[in-house]
């Protein structure tokens, strides 16, 4: 069921005309629950060569794993092609997570559209910082968050660490 959707939902993209202009970034609704699991799977399938459930709880059930609107999906022509979201991490600090953009939309201005929006929001919510890590092995990510303004504070269990204020 997985490799079909995700075929199915690279086939469809491969028709889309991507651009930021056409993106619509909502909160992720039981309906679109699904289709963005799929985005973030083939992601780290893709880099990791596989996916592993067990280490991936929160995919199981977006809703519960990130309460209250937290969770946003970007999409294009209704199709989820990106998806972020927002963790409280402690007084005046979040942790943006779960970013990830679908192959075929990729270099199109989607991922950062996708940040600066997790960002407006954070900052709306009265977050004065934002923090997040990637693997450290994952220089596009890397190089990525670099580029939104994002310094690097350290490495940590082979993750680089990286942090921006609002």
């Amino acid at each position: 069921p997985f490799i079909d959707r995700w075929v199915g939902h690279h086939l469809l993209l491969s028709t889309l005309r991507l651009n930021v202009e056409s993106l619509r970034i909502v909160p992720v609704t039981p309906a679109l629950e699904a289709a963005a699991r799929d985005v973030v799977v083939s992601g780290l399938t893709e880099h990791f060569g596989t996916y592993r459930s067990d280490a991936n709880p929160d995919l199981a059930d977006l809703a519960s794993a990130y309460p209250g609107e937290s969770f946003f999906v970007g999409t294009c022509a209704g199709t989820v092609i990106a998806t972020g979201a927002l963790v409280p991490e402690s007084r005046g600090i979040v942790r943006v997570v779960r970013m990830s953009v679908a192959r075929a939309a990729r270099r199109e201005g989607i991922g950062s559209a996708m940040l600066r929006h997790l960002l407006t929001v954070a900052h709306s919510r009265g977050y004065g910082e934002a923090v997040l890590e990637t693997t450290s092995t994952w220089r596009e990510a890397i190089d990525f968050y670099l580029a939104q303004g994002f310094e690097i504070e350290g490495e940590s269990g082979g993750d680089t660490c990286f942090r921006k204020l609002l």
